[in-house]
């Protein structure tokens, strides 16, 4: 009765508070994800229904979501693909969020994230530059501050370009633009600083998607982009030319790839030759080994472990996990999303997860919506190199809900000027 006679007003706060809470703490999103789940199940009617199995963006959610779920049924280790299952689950916020979200309050929604992801390079910068010791330090150094940069600096990148479409293109001088210039300005410098090597690619990506845009709707290059980039100019030239962090990152990628024999270092599993990259070339080619023998439908949710410690031995495999820093128990990460997919879902799991992004490429076609398209484009791109959307609670919330969120917020724009 008190969950029925308040449910909206209930599932606003969780909303917000999954807002706030999604970068910092997993857990609590974990949670309030199952929260909104039993509200939906025990208050669903033949609308709620409806709503979502008619929308796209909830469809390729429950898609994915399924296939882990399928997969769990092939699988030998039955505990791990359930670990693992629970994790894909954070993918359901997506049709909750199509269903229970109030579209006025999604302004509201785009400032908590945002203020967190502010909160979150300030807290670095402080870390970074001696001022404040917080608790993250105690935890490794790769996380700034509380996800590891790898996907910390994807969600830059896009949060950047999502800040550079949100300029005010008639009011050249105003507090909303300084706002905005002033959070693009810190994004890009903490980005470049941090040393993630997606989030410099999906940076300059970010930028050409943009610039096309902006080519495309204009047919020239904004006065406003124009000083944007010029203000940028002086980071872009201090972090590719005298940036310790960007050349080194980059220097020993090059060095990497010029020097490396896989199938070499793959035989001798040579702990001294193995570094970020080599590890990653490394786990491609012993998956392929196993997706050879499992080609359609793969190893299952749960074993990717297992069999690859049936490859290469249980000591060859800790080896391997010790130099490559594979700290987890329950998934075999490739470190390409691809690869991942093929090596626990066959040919069968790739064409779900190509279906997966069809849906949502398409939809943002179908609203003309740029802010999905720099969310979608640069994870597909950044999903070659790590596993995100299947190893991190905290990209897999964030994917999903700030998705879903400025999917809704451009289709509400779309339906006002249809209407207008």
């Amino acid at each position: 009765m008190f969950i029925n006679k308040y449910k909206t007003t209930i599932v606003n706060i969780i909303i917000f508070l999954t807002a706030l809470v999604m970068l910092i703490d997993y857990h609590p999103t974990k949670l309030f994800t199952l929260v909104l789940f039993l509200i939906w199940i025990f208050n669903q009617n033949k609308e709620s229904n409806l709503v979502i199995i008619k929308d796209k963006i909830a469809q390729s959610a429950i898609l994915l979501f399924s296939l882990f779920l399928i997969g769990v049924f092939w699988s030998d280790d039955s505990r791990n693909a359930i670990k693992i299952l629970e994790r894909e689950s954070l993918l359901l916020l997506s049709p909750l969020l199509v269903f229970f979200v109030n579209k006025n309050y999604l302004k509201y929604i785009v400032f908590i994230i945002f203020s967190v992801i502010f909160i979150s390079e300030l807290v670095f910068l402080l870390e970074y530059y001696n001022i404040a010791d917080f608790y993250y330090r105690e935890k490794t150094i790769y996380h700034y501050p509380f996800i590891h940069r790898m996907y910390f600096t994807t969600i830059l990148a896009f949060s950047i370009g999502y800040t550079m479409l949100k300029l005010d293109l008639t009011k050249y001088v105003s507090i909303t633009n300084i706002s905005l210039f002033s959070f693009i300005f810190l994004s890009t410098y903490t980005l470049f600083l941090m040393g993630g090597r997606s989030g410099y690619i999906n940076f300059f990506v970010v930028l050409f998607i943009i610039s096309l845009y902006k080519l495309r709707i204009k047919n020239k290059i904004n006065i406003l982009f124009l000083a944007l980039f010029l203000l940028l100019s002086p980071i872009l030239f201090y972090n590719l030319h005298l940036s310790s962090t960007f050349n080194n990152r980059v220097d020993k990628t090059i060095e990497s790839v010029s020097n490396f024999d896989i199938k070499n270092q793959a035989q001798q599993l040579d702990s001294s030759k193995r570094t970020s990259l080599s590890c990653r070339l490394e786990f491609w080619y012993h998956a392929s080994k196993i997706i050879e023998q499992n080609p359609f439908f793969g190893v299952g949710t749960g074993d990717g472990v297992l069999e690859m410690k049936k490859l290469l031995g249980d000591d060859a495999y800790a080896e391997l996990k010790r130099d490559c820093g594979l700290n987890v128990r329950r998934h075999f990460n490739t470190h390409n999303l691809y690869i991942n997919i093929l090596l626990m879902f066959g040919v069968f799991g790739l064409s779900v997860l190509f279906y997966f992004f069809y849906l949502q490429l398409s939809t943002a076609k179908k609203y003309k919506s740029i802010n999905m398209i720099i969310l979608i484009v640069p994870t597909m791109i950044t999903m070659l190199s790590q596993s995100a959307l299947f190893t991190s609670h905290y990209f897999i919330s964030f994917y999903s809900f700030v998705l879903t969120i400025i999917y809704l917020e451009d289709k509400t724009k779309k339906t006002i000027q249809s209407h207008s």
